[in-house]
């Protein structure tokens, strides 16, 4: 039986090592990060604060952040590529699906835009359940005091003679009369 050799492969050069190196590395792994920009909370209410963060921009840049086309913040690009800004929604601003935008300069250098949706829904109003809430507080509190009147009106006139009737009292002593005694 002959004898089966493996063929012999060429010994690794050190250029190819290198760039194998080079290209798992993690600063080139960030290089190539796509660009991304999102709401933290897709559900807000006018009036509050959202958070908005992005990845991949390109460093040390700002990013501009619209609603519905108009600025509301900007803030720099971190070292890594990344930002998270917090931005006011308007209070005037109508309840349905809004438009944010991430207005700055991509990874390469290149003009981007990215945009999300946030849904605005209607701000509570003291109408609802906070106003029930005083009305029936208020109307306890009510009931407490016309029982408190009619309770000190009623202990008045249980011990005071009822006009017409003949008293059951003996007058009060004037001062320095002696009192009789009673059996």
């Amino acid at each position: 039986m002959p004898r089966r050799t493996l063929p012999r492969l060429a010994p690794a050069r050190p250029a190819a090592f290198a760039l194998l190196l080079l290209l798992t590395s993690p600063a080139a792994a960030q290089e190539g990060q796509p660009l991304t920009f999102r709401a933290v909370d897709d559900v807000v209410a006018p009036g509050t604060v959202l958070v908005v963060e992005g990845e991949g921009w390109q460093a040390g840049t700002r990013v501009r952040i619209e609603f519905d086309g108009t600025p509301l913040s900007a803030t720099t690009v971190r070292d890594e590529g990344g930002f998270s800004t917090e931005i006011g929604i308007p209070e005037d601003a109508a309840p349905g699906r809004h438009t944010l935008r991430a207005v700055g300069t991509s990874e390469e250098e290149e003009p981007a835009t990215l945009s999300t949706q946030v849904i605005l829904e209607e701000t509570a109003t003291p109408q609802g359940w906070l106003v029930t809430l005083i009305v029936l507080a208020l109307v306890v509190l009510a009931i407490l005091v016309l029982a408190g009147v009619f309770l000190n009106q009623r202990r008045r006139t249980v011990g005071a003679p009822q006009p017409g009737a003949p008293s059951t009292q003996e007058p009060a002593p004037t001062p320095g009369e002696r009192q009789p005694r009673r059996p």
